[in-house]
């Protein structure tokens, strides 16, 4: 099954004083019709790590401090899929790069951000599981103003990556969706990116913390 090439980046790192991690990643265009194509040489790794050290940095993300950043990945897509060469792999362990908003939930709880673009069909949509300290309001979901400053912010950090892609004369790189669905596979240019206010959760994020079960005494009946 075919796949659009493209651009993957994948943002890595840890809940500190646990075994659990988190990640999610994005995807550009790499193609230019006005040029030659961009490769790994013409994409810069680890400015897209220090747009998301600014992104963890910003009370506007809700970034929680017990989430610390490791690394970043670079990847060329091929079509068939596949990682194309070899990936570029940035640490960022040493920085101890944490989120700026005291923890309130364990690590499963994140908040979801959609890439969304215009057309029905394969390739709608996309969702990246953010690690989230996030208020809640009375009605238990995230309030409106603190979902709207988290857009903003998370908009400014995919752009922000996005512009670390050279590519030749005035082509931009621009943020997609990929799916494998069809002959060739699918590919959208993002539109806009939509944010839930309901908190989720991502069971892969608490699979590794020992439940540890604190007995009580005997129960005199």
């Amino acid at each position: 099954m075919a796949t659009p090439v493209h651009f993957y980046v994948s943002f890595r790192g840890i809940f500190k004083s646990t075994p659990e991690a988190w990640s999610f990643g994005l995807r550009f265009s790499r193609d230019n019709p006005a040029g030659g194509d961009a490769n790994m040489d013409d994409i810069d790794v680890e400015n897209m790590g220090d747009a998301l050290k600014v992104f963890m940095q910003n009370t506007q993300s809700a970034f929680p401090d017990s989430a610390q950043f490791t690394e970043v990945r670079g990847y060329l897509i091929g079509p068939d899929g596949k990682m194309q060469g070899n990936p570029e792999i940035v640490d960022f362990t040493s920085q101890n790069v944490v989120g700026a908003t005291a923890n309130k939930y364990p690590p499963q709880v994140c908040l979801v951000a959609t890439h969304v673009a215009l057309n029905r069909g394969p390739g709608r949509y996309g969702r990246a599981y953010i690690p989230t300290a996030a208020t809640i309001g009375t009605d238990m979901r995230v309030t409106v103003g603190v979902a709207g400053a988290f857009l903003s912010a998370y908009t400014t950090f995919v752009k922000a990556v996005s512009n670390e892609i050279d590519l030749e004369l005035t082509q931009s790189s621009e943020q997609l969706n990929i799916s494998r669905v069809g002959a060739g596979g699918a590919r959208q240019t993002v539109d806009h990116h939509e944010v839930g206010r309901r908190l989720d959760t991502l069971r892969s994020r608490n699979r590794s913390m020992v439940e540890e079960r604190l007995p009580g005494g005997h129960i005199d009946w």
